[in-house]
């Protein structure tokens, strides 16, 4: 059996920028960051933490990867912890 490689979209991504905040709230209360997890998320930053209703899922013809969410949107850039 051929295993599966990880996804490159699923794990905890830092949240380095966010349109309207900056840095220091980005931070005050620890690392902003985004968890996506196979069935579920948190977005964590500031005084805000968020539950993501989401679901990950992988094509079965191709690898592409994919998340969707009910969150309302939001724009912030986030790289791989």
């Amino acid at each position: 059996m051929t295993e599966q490689p990880a996804s490159q979209v699923l794990g905890r991504w830092r949240i380095v920028e966010i349109e309207g905040w900056d840095a220091d709230y980005i931070d005050m209360l620890g690392p902003g960051h985004i968890q996506l997890d196979r069935d579920g998320g948190t977005i964590e930053f500031g005084v805000v933490q968020i539950g993501l209703e989401c679901w990950y899922s992988r094509p079965a013809s191709t690898s592409t990867s994919m998340v969707a969410t009910r969150t309302p949107r939001f724009q912030a850039t986030a790289t791989p912890i």
